[in-house]
């Protein structure tokens, strides 16, 4: 693939690099999937981003409790979610392939979430210092995740939807967030090194 992009791309001797590196950034975002490196806690990148958060803030992300029915109920609707999710991600980049997910898929994919955000809300529903710790967090958390990585609508969402930019967020923007099926993550430029990317 590449000599066939370099004898495409070379005239009178001189090899055009750039049109060379638009092929194989082409040929790589097809054919290559990218996986985020994970230990027993989960993904390596966001326990990066979740210490920097608590150093930054001055205080551990606020816990609360999801008690009896609650908590069993949070976590099946959780695990439903990513079970749904998985059926329809693409083998070779990972991503919610959103032209074969029926409509009513989508459907129920909101509810359980909107569901899964009230069992939240109820559960600091009355302790103002938790409400505000909580939103003094998840702030600081989203600048913090921006700068490591960068939220991108999947090539199916941009498919159906041809007019949305591709990047979702940038800088300190805190306030965008999309559904989970719509959206891929990717390391920023510059922080792709061990134990934070693929």
């Amino acid at each position: 693939m590449l000599k066939q992009a370099v004898d495409k791309y070379t005239v009178d001797g001189e090899t055009n690099l750039i049109a060379v590196k638009r092929v194989i950034d082409k040929w790589d975002e097809r054919n290559s999937k990218r996986v985020f490196k994970s230990d027993d806690e989960g993904l390596l990148i966001f326990n990066l981003i979740k210490e920097e958060t608590e150093k930054n803030v001055g205080f551990e992300e606020p816990v609360y409790e999801l008690n009896g029915d609650q908590g069993a109920a949070y976590q099946a609707n959780k695990d439903r979610i990513n079970q749904i999710i998985n059926l329809f991600r693409d083998y070779n980049t990972g991503e919610p392939n959103l032209e074969v997910m029926p409509a009513q898929v989508k459907a129920n994919l909101r509810k359980l979430e909107k569901e899964n955000k009230k069992i939240r809300q109820d559960a600091i529903a009355g302790n103002r210092d938790l409400i505000r710790k909580s939103k003094a967090f998840r702030r600081e958390y989203r600048k913090v995740f921006n700068k490591y990585l960068k939220t991108e609508y999947t090539k199916y969402y941009r498919k159906l939807h041809p007019v949305e930019d591709m990047y979702i967020t940038s800088g300190d923007d805190v306030r965008v967030i999309k559904k989970r099926w719509e959206t891929i993550l990717k390391v920023n430029k510059g922080f792709d090194k061990e134990g934070v990317s693929y």
